[in-house]
């Protein structure tokens, strides 16, 4: 089966089924936020840029808006929140200057797991923080996620 790469810009969000992968280049504040259903080898990836804001026209720019439109769009594909578990990448602090209070990637973390903790979605694994970028490429085939950083080489979560 051919698999294509789907790729999902800053404040995107991309629906796919088996064999397709999604994928984001240069999550680095950001949040690649990853929902799989492995019933019906479904994923979900919402490249989000913010940990909050009120722009309805541009849900997946903030994390309280995507989480929130990724579980309602899940819903009009007949798919329970019940049935999916969630992996993060991302949240990185770019900038070795920045105070821990203003750190965005740290805040995007933060944000991004308090809401999917009050929608009680299962987080299975997140590689978040540090200070390098990441490419992400989720495999909607089984549900794994390929990271690429300078750090650390290729690793999977």
């Amino acid at each position: 089966m051919n698999r294509e790469f789907i790729y999902v810009p800053i404040g995107a969000c991309s629906v796919s089924r088996s064999p397709h992968v999604l994928c984001c280049k240069g999550i680095g504040s950001c949040i690649a936020l990853c929902l799989y259903s492995s019933i019906r080898k479904l994923g979900m990836l919402a490249h989000i840029l913010l940990p909050e804001g009120d722009d309805l026209n541009r849900p997946y720019f903030f994390g309280n808006l995507a989480v929130r439109s990724i579980l309602e769009e899940l819903n009009r594909r007949g798919i329970s929140r019940t049935q999916v578990w969630a992996k993060l990448a991302g949240g990185a602090n770019m900038f070795s200057n920045e105070e821990s209070s203003i750190n965005i990637g740290m805040r995007n973390s933060q944000a991004v797991l308090n809401y999917l903790s009050m929608y009680n979605i299962k987080v299975l694994n997140a590689d978040l923080g540090g200070r390098s970028g990441r490419n992400v490429e989720f495999d909607l085939r089984d549900g794994t996620i390929k990271i690429f950083t300078y750090e650390k080489g290729e690793y999977f979560i």
